[in-house]
């Protein structure tokens, strides 16, 4: 977000020392800078910054921008319910090399709860009841079926 604001001063900074004037002091010019770019609305919302800044569209503005991602993360599914056993996939370091390995780790976790997020994760931990580091998406995970 500040990168895009920062691009945006510049760009119509070069634009006016390309065409307006070269010599104008930078503490002049900057003030209608910033105004124009605060009065101009955005493609994405249709708001300007100056209405984007106003409490009463925020939720206008959070709908915009995160009402799909929201209807999405509410339809996750549950493919592996809690106490289900599962192996782990083991990332093929060398990928170039010719030889066989197995895909998933022989030891079998059991999954513990399921993360709403966006690929959705689970919590997994071994048979003694540990929890491993980290949250595992489901393609990385496979049912054993016990």
């Amino acid at each position: 977000m500040a990168e895009q604001s920062v691009k945006a001063i510049r760009a119509k900074l070069e634009r006016y020392y390309t065409y307006v004037d070269k010599k104008v002091d930078l503490t002049i010019v900057l003030p209608s800078i910033l105004t124009s770019i605060n009065t101009t609305p955005v493609a994405r919302t249709g708001f300007t910054p100056n209405e984007a800044a106003r409490i009463e569209n925020a939720g206008k503005i959070f709908r915009l921008k995160y009402g799909n991602f929201l209807k999405t993360l509410s339809k996750i599914r549950n493919k592996f319910p809690a106490k289900t056993p599962v192996r782990v996939a083991i990332p093929d370091k060398n990928v170039f090399l010719k030889k066989s390995k197995p895909g998933f780790s022989a030891e079998i976790f059991y999954v513990t709860t399921l993360r709403n997020t966006m690929p959705p994760t689970y919590v997994i931990e071994d048979s003694n009841g540990d929890r491993l580091r980290g949250y595992f998406r489901e393609d990385h995970l496979i049912d054993v079926g016990e």
